[in-house]
């Protein structure tokens, strides 16, 4: 931009000098005849020179569309061929036409504007090979709008221009075509040329005839008599397909090969795709022939199976909804309120969708069905960021609604996609995870969302459209994907088999060190282990272990068994016992934080709410004299640094004149100085505080991560499905994001508090090596947060919370001086690391082995192809 500055002033000097007549003061003569003066200029020609009317013409007989400007009036004003007597023919070497008497004019719109023509058409009727009108126009590449006699044609360039256009970039049409129109008039003055709707049809048309060509239907010797469902489509010629890309003998594979011809499939519902109910007639052209299944088969198989009950299935904690996505007051208004679609998983090739309208599951069943039907082989894997739910009494609803598919060949595995994964309960993370199942290698499922990402661009016009219009943009589009990931999967697979071998060497090798670290009985024991839950999910799950939210309770419990010791030895007070009296102080010291948050938001309180905060703190306050009353025993010193308690008068109207519960200062031993903590402090209560606080601080921890997750899960909700759904859904969607975010604030007040008191009991424990001062940086997670977006997960580091374990330093099993864990324990951390390390080796070596399989296929498929053409 430096450079281009520097000679900005003389660029725009040469802008404005071929808006004049350049190097002439005055009109001069026409350089070709040199009699005429020279007023004419082409501004589609390359070079510009001036010429005469006449000159002009004879040099564009052949060019029609060019734009001309005369020069009049000192400066150049717009005029047409029309205008200037060019006569275009067709036939005849474009010469006139000895049959033909006169000429009629049409309006061709071209990327130069719209022209008027006056054009002859050959009327040798009985010469061979005469054509109609129509067909003269397309054999020079004119695109008529009627076929009787045409008076407006649109350019093969225009039209094919507008096709690679829409597909990169999802143009909106009118946009383009507005853009082209104002070539020929930037003012909107004349209405003579706008032809949308003829324009608007011929898109139509020219999408669908180039999905026929690209898919050898022009040359098929049954032409468009009887095309078979999805005969257009692009097929991912990476997936199995028998007879084409895999060995014929692949069924009597061995058993530990057999999941290399698996076909992985991903299902989702996008409700962006949405469709107005505009009332418009628009028939389906070649329905069926492409990616969306045949309109009416499946609208008479829904409307067969309307009445059929859904089973609701509850258990699982995600925050995944898309069965009832749709089933809102702002679809009442559309034909369809989404689609359902299948698309290759490992690749992200569409297969097949359809329209969505009724939020069940029928959709999605019928969607599936289609493309099992051209399924050939065995093994299925289905990816669906709600098949924890879906995949129940999924086979009886296949039986019963599709007779003709033959279910029982396929043997079905259902996973969730790793995105999604976190919003679900801890039992489907284990059940439904890509990572823990064995034959996926590092199939994500997750490739359907990037479809979504490029076709959601084109949402807001196709809703706009016919159903047909509407089919045929999206077919088209799809077709144009595929494509695209067709001449890409040379080096897509050379990429991804380059970073599986590297990755696999670097797992290998710290695996393997890792198995030095145990003994062999006690890996085969883990081996077997994982075996055991492969083949049967109900037994033992080798990848986790429980991280419950329980400690405090635990703990309690084990102070008051050692209470019950210390009063069965005389060593304790009969009243109060020390567990109880360390358990109510900080119960007390919660209550005062909740009462404080509850005064402070009642900024202006009515006389009901007054009455409810004084009456809690009449309660508050009771329970603090009482603790006060005990604390003589367990910490007599304490009184000397107590700040002393007013004399409490409960029908006093005015507070301000009274402390008030919240504020008094409770002694707690964490609030008194180390050097005086043990003359203070009697009968381990300060033990007592150090085993809850910890337990508090793995409570917190584990209830931090929970809220997180939730989190998580409902801003990508939101993202991907709420956004564009309307105001009322918006804004349900954001207030449950905040009351998360509420619960996330106060599980962060938790753990400091606790972790603070820690620092202050044990300020050197081991503690420390596993829970870390919690800052502003640290919450944050699972995945990056907004401003966290840019390099992929390579360079992305997670924030400690997510490592650290509460099981590691566990309070409920150091009371009177047991171990920080117990060897049952640290076996049970220990093998969740292994197993884990396992998993992760495991996939990256299957998928070596899936990406050269992959590669094999379509070089195979590729060569049967060209076989197949050749014969």
């Amino acid at each position: 931009m430096g450079t281009w500055i520097a000679h900005r002033t003389t660029i725009l000097d040469e802008l404005v000098l071929c808006d004049g007549l350049r190097d002439h003061s005055e009109l001069p003569l026409c350089s070709n005849c040199l009699k005429d003066t020279a007023s004419f200029k082409c501004l589609d020609c390359v070079q510009v020179t001036l010429y005469c009317s006449s000159c002009t013409v004879k040099r564009h007989e052949h060019l029609p569309l060019h734009r001309i400007e005369v020069w009049q009036d000192s400066f150049y004003q717009s005029t047409s061929f029309c205008e200037l007597g060019l006569h275009f023919y067709i036939g005849h070497h474009h010469t006139s036409c000895p049959s033909a008497e006169n000429v009629q004019q049409i309006l061709v719109t071209d990327l130069s504007g719209a022209h008027h023509i006056n054009i002859q058409f050959c009327l040798c009727k009985e010469a061979p090979g005469w054509v109609g009108h129509y067909r003269q126009l397309l054999r020079i590449g004119w695109y008529p709008t009627s076929f009787d006699r045409p008076k407006t044609a649109f350019t093969f360039n225009l039209l094919d221009t507008y096709h690679k256009l829409t597909l990169q970039g999802k143009l909106d049409f009118y946009d383009f075509y507005s853009s082209i129109l104002q070539k020929t008039d930037n003012c909107d003055q004349r209405k003579g040329i706008h032809r949308y709707h003829e324009i608007s049809r011929c898109v139509c048309q020219w999408r669908h005839l180039k999905q026929i060509k690209h898919g050898g239907g022009a040359h098929s010797p049954l032409g468009l008599i009887s095309v078979p469902d999805g005969e257009f489509a692009l097929e991912c010629p990476a997936c199995p397909h028998p007879g084409r890309n895999i060995p014929a003998d692949w069924m009597r594979a061995p058993d530990n090969k057999k999941w290399l011809y698996s076909l992985f499939l991903a299902v989702d519902a996008n409700f962006r795709l949405k469709l107005k109910n505009r009332k418009i007639k628009d028939p389906e052209v070649g329905s069926g022939w492409a990616y969306f299944v045949e309109n009416n088969r499946y609208l008479e198989h829904v409307s067969r199976n309307t009445n059929d009950t859904e089973v609701s299935v509850s258990g699982c904690g995600s925050a995944f909804h898309t069965v009832n996505q749709a089933n809102t007051k702002s679809t009442k208004d559309y034909i369809a309120s989404g689609v359902v679609a299948c698309i290759c998983a490992r690749h992200s090739f569409m297969m097949k969708n359809d329209v969505l309208k009724a939020p069940r599951y029928i959709n999605t069943d019928y969607i599936i069905a289609s493309v099992l039907k051209s399924a050939a082989v065995r093994d299925i894997v289905i990816s669906y960021d709600i098949a924890c739910k879906w995949s129940i009494h999924h086979l009886e609803r296949f039986s019963e609604r599709h007779p003709d598919l033959d279910i029982d060949k396929f043997q079905f595995t259902y996973l969730i996609p790793k995105f999604h994964l976190p919003g679900h309960s801890p039992s489907c993370q284990m059940d439904y995870s890509f990572n823990f199942t064995k034959g996926v290698g590092r199939t994500h499922g997750e490739t359907i969302k990037q479809e979504w990402a490029h076709i959601n661009l084109a949402a807001l016009s196709t809703r706009e459209m016919g159903p047909g219009a509407r089919h045929l943009t999206l077919d088209d589009s799809w077709n144009w994907w595929n494509w695209k990931k067709i001449i890409g999967m040379g080096n897509l697979l050379l990429r991804s088999l380059l970073k599986a071998i590297s990755m696999k060497e670097k797992h290998t090798a710290i695996h393997n060190k890792f198995d030095t670290s145990f003994p062999k009985d006690v890996l085969i024991k883990w081996a077997d282990m994982i075996s055991c839950w492969e083949c049967d999910k109900t037994n033992p799950n080798p990848y986790i272990h429980t991280e419950k939210a329980s400690n405090v309770a635990e703990v309690r419990r084990r102070l008051a068994e050692a209470d019950k010791q210390e009063a069965q030895r005389g060593h304790a007070p009969d009243e109060v016992p020390a567990s109880i009296f360390i358990c109510s102080g900080l119960e007390m010291k919660e209550q005062q934080r909740q009462l404080s948050s509850i005064a402070q938001k009642m900024s202006t309180k009515s006389d009901m709410q007054k009455a409810s905060i004084q009456e809690k703190r009449n309660i508050l306050m009771r329970q603090i004299r009482r603790w006060q009353q005990a604390q003589l025993v367990y910490m007599p010193g304490a009184t000397t640094l107590s700040v002393p308690a007013h004399n409490y008068n409960a029908n006093n109207e005015d507070p301000k004149d009274l402390e008030v519960p919240e504020n008094i200062h409770l002694i707690v031993p964490s609030k008194v100085e180390p050097t005086q903590r043990d003359a203070t402090c009697l009968h381990r209560v300060a033990e007592y505080e150090q085993q809850l606080r910890l337990a508090q601080v793995q409570d917190s921890l584990i209830e931090l991560r929970h809220a997180r997750q939730i989190r998580h899960t409902l801003l990508m909700n939101h993202q991907t499905q709420i956004t564009g759904q309307g105001q009322r859904a918006n804004t349900k969607s954001c207030t449950i994001i905040r009351s998360i975010e509420e619960r996330i604030s106060k599980f962060v007040q938790h753990y400091r508090a606790a972790y603070n008191t820690l620092v202050q009991l044990d300020p050197s424990g081991e503690w420390q090596e596993t829970y870390l001062e919690l800052k502003d940086r640290d919450n944050r997670g699972p995945g990056k947060e907004d401003d966290e977006r840019g390099p992929g997960d390579g360079s992305y580091t997670f924030s400690w919370i997510w490592l650290a374990n509460p099981r590691a330093h566990d309070a409920s099993v150091v009371v009177n001086g047991g171990d920080a864990a117990s060897d049952e324990e640290v076996t049970d951390i220990l093998r969740v690391q292994w197993t884990t390390s396992q998993a992760r080796t495991a996939r990256w070596c299957e998928e070596v082995e899936l990406l050269q399989e992959e590669m094999r296929r379509v070089v195979s498929g590729l060569w049967a192809c060209l076989l197949s053409v050749g014969r």
